[in-house]
């Protein structure tokens, strides 16, 4: 029985995402999309132009589901810890997804050719940790003279670096210099630091 439209289109992300995950970009191509759906080349071509636009997709789609796990957090009443453990599953997706996570992050997106839904979906993460530290701002957490724009891509921008070492297996026991024995705890030390250096002394 064949797909309809929305299903197929569906499938070919998903396929898109474990042919990615196995073999990298270099391995994902149109035709072993197909071959594993089990339709054909023509198929693929009626939804997606080239392979370029089924990996704007995939962005997309990571960036929603980062921003899905990352609302887990939301409850959490007090800035501080909202913001750790907001963080701490920021780095957790970026290591259990890491072919998505790279498509997702290694290149700027081309906006003009976005829908303001996917827009939405791709600013969602950094929107809601600009959101978390505006709480703190505001629950007078963070030290005086605190920029919530500055910040937030400050943060990103360090935690970034580490999802892209800790892929690379840069951070581990084999480094020479600085080897790295418990990654876990490693990480936990490096988000707490992180967000507590925007905190206001005392607070």
């Amino acid at each position: 029985m064949a797909m309809d439209k929305q299903a197929l289109r569906k499938a070919i992300i998903k396929a898109s995402l474990e042919i990615g995950s196995e073999l990298g970009e270099e391995g994902l191509t149109m035709r072993g999309i197909a071959a594993r759906l089990g339709v054909s080349a023509t198929a693929l071509y009626q939804h997606f132009e080239s392979k370029s636009e089924i990996l704007e997709e995939v962005r997309v789609h990571a960036a929603r589901t980062l921003h899905k796990e990352l609302r887990l957090c939301a409850h959490i009443s007090d800035p501080v810890d909202r913001m750790i453990a907001f963080t701490e599953r920021y780095v957790v997706f970026a290591r259990q997804n890491p072919w998505m996570y790279k498509v997702m992050s290694e290149q700027e997106p081309d906006w003009e050719q976005l829908s303001a839904e996917q827009r939405e979906d791709i600013t969602g993460p950094l929107l809601l940790a600009r959101r978390g530290l505006q709480d703190g701002l505001d629950a007078s957490r963070w030290r005086d003279g605190f920029n919530v724009d500055k910040s937030s891509m400050q943060m990103w921008t360090a935690v970034h670096g580490l999802c892209n070492l800790l892929n690379a297996g840069r951070l581990s026991e084999q480094h020479p210099f600085m080897p790295i024995y418990d990654q876990d705890q490693f990480i936990s030390d490096f988000v707490r630091h992180l967000v507590e250096s925007f905190k206001k002394e005392g607070s």
